[in-house]
């Protein structure tokens, strides 16, 4: 546990989210990049079936009943709306019954890490483990780069039966590949998407998972660990600008915003002074390097924006049909942007009919759970940032900061599953940081300067039962 940052880590009791998240690369190259998630959830929810006295986080009313709220939209996946393509219900169930267990399997990973004790799950330990699906993220970016034509056939992909393997949908979910090759440049670039599957679902956690791998290497005295802050993200600069991925870019834009007004606030010059100089080191980079090209050239070609525009304005309109419950799942458009007629066919399969609700998870919300799941789903999110924005420790202003990029990114891309997974375990993050005891991580003090007075922590909305000897990990 030494080797990855994980001291005091007692793995009998955490080995379910250990395993998950320093083992990617391998359930990647397996291909269960997706299914460990709800396989690993099991483990966790026997666990806690077993322990007495479990805690619920703040809000998580709100969630349960976003969670009620999308099993009942299950009993429209038989409509047809207008606009999109007839299909019987029947084909409509895997993708359906996927997204609930994996909703249901983010939500057993909140309540299983909100309830592990510090004494088998440090915060400082949980916070490395969340940075490490940064460090693979990164890996992943670099391989995409090196060999982007690198893919095989997974052990669990050679499993299934030939008509199930071969189906498009299936490929994307067990079928290990180092990066898209997409033409949006003029020339055919690739995209870096391991081990995550889509190169936007990888600009989605390498943002969210960014911010634990900066503040976990900040948390320690070895000046290994501050050169690591800097360096790594400084290496990931490359993967993320070939990436083309715009609404990551807008996302570190944001991330600069965000801790600028926040430490600004708090009077921590020496903090913000160190974000200036990180900033000015990247634009160098980018300007003194072919990358620059790929940034003018990704600005000057929007050819998905017609796309996305088409895509968002057919969930509205069918969303319309059904603003209450919506329809269960995804909704297939006819034709494309261009027109109605041009649509997928055998010489032409990746023509028009895009999925409704693809391309965001706000808008895969009102589509499949209507405006009713859609506000369920923010409330749920903002409600955390506002009662932890008073949080100004160390985890405080990190938890609050993904919160912030997770309702930002719900504009854009899917959250689903792996994105959604780091989202609840920065919650549960946060909420064990307002337990009895008081936030225990504070940032080592800078050398010639005085340790800054930490601020009082969020008091709990309820005064936590004492966790009896049964409960996880036998705290």
């Amino acid at each position: 546990m030494r080797a990855v940052g994980l001291r005091g880590v007692d793995l009998r009791a955490t080995w379910p989210l250990v395993t998950l998240v320093a083992l990617i690369p391998l359930w990647w190259a397996l291909g269960l990049g997706v299914m460990i998630f709800m396989i690993l959830a099991v483990p966790m929810a026997y666990r806690l079936i077993l322990t007495r006295g479990v805690r619920i986080p703040p809000g998580f009313a709100i969630w349960v009943v976003f969670l009620i709220w999308n099993t009942v939209a299950l009993a429209n996946l038989r409509l047809n709306p207008a606009g999109t393509v007839t299909n019987d219900f029947t084909n409509r169930i895997p993708s359906a019954a996927l997204r609930m267990l994996e909703y249901a399997a983010v939500t057993i990973m909140l309540l299983y890490a909100g309830n592990l004790s510090r004494k088998v799950m440090p915060q400082v330990a949980l916070v490395r483990l969340l940075g490490l699906g940064f460090v693979w993220s990164v890996l992943g970016g670099l391989l995409g780069l090196a060999a982007p034509h690198f893919q095989f056939t997974s052990p669990f992909e050679r499993l299934l039966p030939t008509t199930v393997r071969t189906n498009q949908f299936v490929q994307s979910l067990v079928h290990p590949s180092a990066a898209q090759l997409h033409d949006i440049l003029g020339f055919t670039s690739p995209r870096p998407a391991a081990p995550w599957g889509y190169t936007n679902t990888w600009g989605y956690v390498i943002a969210l998972t960014g911010v634990w791998f900066v503040l976990g290497c900040l948390l320690s005295r070895r000046l290994r660990s501050r050169v690591m802050a800097v360096a790594l993200p400084l290496v990931a600069v490359a993967p993320i600008v070939y990436s083309l991925n715009r609404g990551l870019w807008l996302a570190l834009g944001l991330i600069a915003c965000y801790l600028a007004v926040r430490l600004a606030l708090m009077g921590r010059v020496w903090l913000l002074a160190t974000i200036g100089a990180a900033l000015v080191a990247v634009s160098l980079v980018i300007a003194l390097s072919p990358l620059q090209a790929y940034v003018t050239g990704r600005l000057d070609n929007p050819k998905s924006n017609s796309i996305r525009a088409f895509s968002v304005n057919g969930a509205i309109r069918i969303t319309e049909q059904s603003p209450f419950l919506g329809y269960g799942s995804t909704r297939t458009a006819l034709g494309s942007d261009q027109s109605i007629t041009v649509g997928r066919s055998v010489g032409c399969p990746k023509c028009g009919n895009v999925p409704l609700g693809s391309n965001g998870q706000m808008w895969l919300l009102m589509v499949s759970s209507g405006f009713g799941g859609l506000i369920l789903y923010f409330a749920f999110f903002c409600y955390l940032i506002v009662r932890y924005w008073r949080d100004t420790t160390p985890i405080g202003l990190a938890g609050v900061l993904v919160l912030v990029l997770s309702v930002f990114f719900s504009f854009v891309y899917n959250a689903m599953v792996a994105p959604l997974a780091f989202t609840m375990l920065s919650v549960a993050l946060l909420w064990r940081n307002e337990r009895p005891g008081g936030p225990a991580v504070t940032l080592p003090p800078t050398r010639g300067r005085r340790t800054p007075v930490q601020p009082r922590p969020v008091r709990p909305a309820v005064p936590a039962a004492p966790v009896p000897r049964e409960a996880l990990g036998g705290a």
